[in-house]
Formats: structure tokens, sequence, C-alpha cells
């Protein structure tokens, strides 16, 4: 069971004091007013007045010290008393040290358990208490060293401890859980900079292959530019080798015809040729034929003009390959006739 803290009541070590009232209060008047306040129990006013008291002294007294803080701490101004106790330890008298080292653990204790308001960090409270927690042990301790009797500074002393130990292992579980959350933060970051990192790579991967798509793009537009240019190419080539041919073909049109033309022509020599070596009677009829058409142009009217064109009209050609057609068919036929009769007299006698 925890106990306690209790602070040790000693008296006020004031002095009796005149009552007479001057303009300017001397350390006298103001000890009186504080021993009237104490007697209210206004302990504010108490301890304001022997602070006043002390204003200007140059040696500190060590009783109007101990007074200050006694009813500083009644008043709860712990800073005040803290500061005023601590003037008393260097009192030359062991009772006053020892009571002042006793009531300033006392008050270190209540600091450390009532953290500063003005303070918001939980780590600098931790850090606070602590501190007056550890103040506290050793005023206890001092207050044992010159009073090994006073059971309350070692009762208080045991609780100073404890408490010492539940910040200490407060201090130590918030430090893990600093470090646990410093950790998380330290891999939340590095996932962020991996995920950052992977992002990056990411768009840069797919900045690449969209360049990389894009130029295929840009080839595959090239190819089937090139592709159309030789299909025009193609194209041309294959209306030019249409008009070549369109051009040949009627060239070879014009060469038939042309040859058409001569070929009557051409036949009626060949047939002549093979007529004079082959049969002197045609030869006679040719030659008959021959006198018989220079008779018959030789004779009046416009219709026996020669021609003034070597070349004959194709009209002209049949006519004469009709012609010529009909005395071979007369020629071949005569020729039979003579086969049949028998030989011929040639008139000479072998």
């Amino acid at each position: 069971m925890m106990r306690l803290i209790l602070i040790i009541s000693i008296p006020l070590m004031l002095a009796a004091a005149d009552a007479t009232e001057v303009p300017a209060r001397t350390p006298q008047q103001e000890i009186q007013i504080a021993t009237e306040a104490a007697k209210r129990e206004s302990w504010a006013e108490a301890a304001a007045a022997l602070a006043r008291a002390q204003e200007g002294q140059d040696t500190v007294d060590s009783i109007l010290a101990y007074d200050q803080a006694v009813a500083a701490y009644r008043a709860g101004d712990l800073d005040q008393a803290a500061n005023a106790f601590e003037r008393a330890l260097n009192s030359s008298n062991p009772d006053v040290a020892a009571a002042a080292a006793y009531n300033l653990g006392n008050t270190n204790y209540q600091l450390a358990m009532q953290p500063s308001e003005s303070e918001t960090d939980s780590k600098k409270q931790l850090d606070q208490a602590a501190d007056r927690f550890s103040q506290a042990l050793e005023q206890y301790r001092y207050a044992i060293e010159h009073n090994p009797a006073d059971r309350n500074a070692r009762a208080n002393g045991q609780l100073a401890w404890n408490k010492l130990q539940e910040v200490l292992q407060e201090q130590e579980k918030q430090e893990q859980q600093q470090d646990q959350e410093q950790q998380q933060d330290q891999e939340q970051q590095q996932d962020q900079e991996q995920n950052s990192e992977d992002q990056q790579s990411n768009e840069q991967q797919q900045s690449e292959d969209q360049q990389k798509q894009d130029q295929q793009q840009s080839e595959d537009q090239e190819n089937q530019q090139q592709q159309s240019e030789d299909q025009q190419n193609q194209d041309q080539q294959q209306s030019e080798d249409q008009e070549n041919q369109q051009q040949q073909s009627e060239d070879q049109k014009k060469q038939d015809q042309q040859q058409s033309a001569e070929e009557p022509q051409q036949e009626q020599e060949q047939a002549a040729e093979q007529d004079d070596s082959s049969d002197p009677q045609r030869n006679e009829d040719e030659q008959q034929d021959t006198e018989e058409s220079q008779a018959e142009q030789s004779k009046g009217g416009g219709a026996g003009q020669p021609r003034t064109s070597g070349k004959m009209t194709e009209e002209e050609a049949e006519r004469m390959l009709q012609s010529i057609r009909d005395r071979e068919t007369q020629r071949r036929k005569d020729l039979q006739e003579r086969e049949a009769s028998g030989p011929s007299a040639t008139g000479k006698d072998w």
C-alpha cells in the first residue's frame, strides 16, 4: 500500500516583531505580516511577506527561507517552495538542513506527480518526472544521513524509488514504441521509395515500349508507303507493258495486212515461175494473154491506160489471182485430157 507523502510540520521560526507601522516596511514588519497570515492560514500571503523580508539581504537567512518554503508548499506553489527549500539546505543548523532536505524531496515528488501543463510532449514529461523522482530520492537519502531515525524519509524514499522505476519502465516502453514506429516509418518510407522506383521503372518501361511501338508503327507506315510506291511502279510498268503489247499487236496486225496484200503477187510470181519451168503450153498461153492484154491496152479509151504505180491494189491482186487460178484450173483440165488421149505426135520420125 502506498503511503501518503508526509511533510514535517515544523513551526515557523519567526521572531516577534513590533506592531508599529511605518510607511516603509522593514524585514521585521514583513515577518509580522507573515506571522499574522499564518495564523489565519493565509499561506500565500505569508509566503509573499517572507519573500519580501529577504529582499536586499547579502546572505541567505535559512530560517526565513525554510518558513517561506513551508508557506508556499501549503499554498500549493510548489516551484516557489522548491526554490526556498534549496536555499535552506545550506543552513548551519543540522535539524533545519535535514528538514529542508526532506521537504524538498516531498516537493519534487509532488512536482513529478503533477507534470507541467505547458509541456505536451509525453517523452519530455517522462524525462522531467524521472528527474524529479531522482532528486526526491537523493534528498530523502540526505535527510536519512542527517537523521537515520527518520521513518518518514525512509518511507517516502521507497515511494520515490518505486515511482522512478515505473517512469524508467515507461520510458523504455516508450523508446521501444518510438523505435518501432521509427522502424515502421522507415520501412514505410522504403516501401514508398521502392514503389516510387517501381512506378518510375514502369513508366520508363512503358515509355520505352511506347517509343518502340511508335517506331514500329513508323516503320510499318514507311513499309506500307514503300509497298504502295512499288505497287504504283508495278502498275505503271504493267500499263507500259500493255501499251507496248498493244503497240506490238497493232504493228503485227499492220505487218500481217501488208503481207496479206503482198502474198497474191508473190504467189502469182511463184506460180508463173513454176509454170514457166514445168509447162511450155502454159508459157505459150501466158504469152498469149500478155499479148492480148497489151493489145487491149493499145485500144482507145481510158480503160486501157497503164498504171503509174508499181504496186497493185487488193482488188487488182484478187482479180489477177482469180485469173491465174482459172487458167491453172483450165490448164490442169487440158493436161488431163491430153494424158487420157495418149502421147501426142511430135511430127518427127525417130
